[in-house]
């Protein structure tokens, strides 16, 4: 894929040269959360901006905060694909490319050491779903999220 800045992505051969900061945010302020199914624009970016600022609220470690803030930005490449769609249809082999591409990413930002930490691991979940909570009552028209909030975890419904 040729990306904004130039460069030609082979996405089965992901590597730090092909990580350009410009790329990133023009890719990831340009894609709508939710396949746009929300009252409002709200870009991955804007997502990825959220979790940080919940990590920062609890308190969190600054190099976890940095984790956090760039669990998606392998979506520069792989796009945001809604879960149901990922598991339903990726294949094994896109979801592998993904996962070489997040070590990539995480260790040209210095954050590697995350991506094998289930405390860290754990975390970014947490600090996603809670995201997505607060993404679906002010973004999603009509959601009722009594619906959802059995299967919340009780941090996640103590974070909300």
């Amino acid at each position: 894929m040729r990306t904004f800045s130039g460069r030609m992505v082979d996405l089965k051969n992901f590597s730090e040269q092909d990580i350009d900061l410009r790329d990133i945010a023009i890719s990831l302020c340009r894609q709508n959360r939710y396949h746009g199914h929300t009252a409002m624009p709200w870009s991955v970016a804007q997502h990825s901006i959220l979790c940080g600022m919940i990590a920062q609220l609890v308190g969190l470690s600054a190099s976890l905060q940095q984790a956090i803030f760039i669990h998606d930005v392998h979506e520069t490449w792989f796009q945001d694909i809604i879960s149901p769609i990922i598991q339903e249809y990726a294949t094994q082999s896109y979801k592998e490319d993904q996962k070489k591409a997040d070590r990539v990413i995480f260790k040209f930002f210095g954050l590697e050491h995350h991506l094998d930490n289930e405390s860290s691991i754990q975390m970014t979940k947490l600090v996603d779903k809670v995201a997505l909570v607060i993404e679906q009552i002010f973004l999603r028209p009509g959601y009722d999220y009594a619906i959802d909030r059995g299967s919340w975890s009780h941090e996640v419904t103590r974070m909300v």
